[in-house]
């Protein structure tokens, strides 16, 4: 798959609106439902395609699931590839009132991405990248 791209319905982006001296803001993974193949045990995408914008668009049908610190993984050969457990996700969302169709936002906080990925500099910097790449 292909995110940020024309056709893709994958966007990976830093939103600038939740940045602050504190905190260094959210990343959003942003698909249609039913796009991910929750069967899958990992998705990864690479920091590159990360870019940043101000905020998302509001919508009623919106249905989101964060993935925390330990559904992280750095991809174990591929430089500046992220994993994200999606059996873990799959597992909590099944505790919820929705369900993995109608899923389709993953937010990850900025601050769990760059421990996981120090010495990256596109994430300790504005992003500005046009992505290109994900994986499942």
């Amino acid at each position: 798959m292909k995110p940020n791209q024309a056709g893709s319905t994958f966007r990976i982006m830093r939103l600038s609106e939740y940045e602050s001296q504190d905190e260094s803001g959210l990343l959003a993974i942003v698909f249609e439902p039913g796009d991910v193949s929750w069967q899958r045990k990992m998705l990864y995408f690479h920091i590159e395609d990360i870019v940043t914008t101000a905020s998302i668009q509001p919508h009623e049908l919106s249905a989101s699931i964060a993935a925390l610190p330990f559904d992280l993984k750095p991809h174990p050969s591929k430089k500046g590839w992220v994993g994200i457990s999606l059996r873990q996700l799959a597992a909590r969302i099944e505790q919820l009132s929705v369900t993995t169709a109608e899923i389709n936002r993953i937010i990850i906080r900025m601050d769990d991405l760059q421990q996981i990925m120090p010495s990256s500099r596109k994430l300790n910097s504005s992003v500005q990248g046009q992505g290109q790449r994900i994986q499942a």
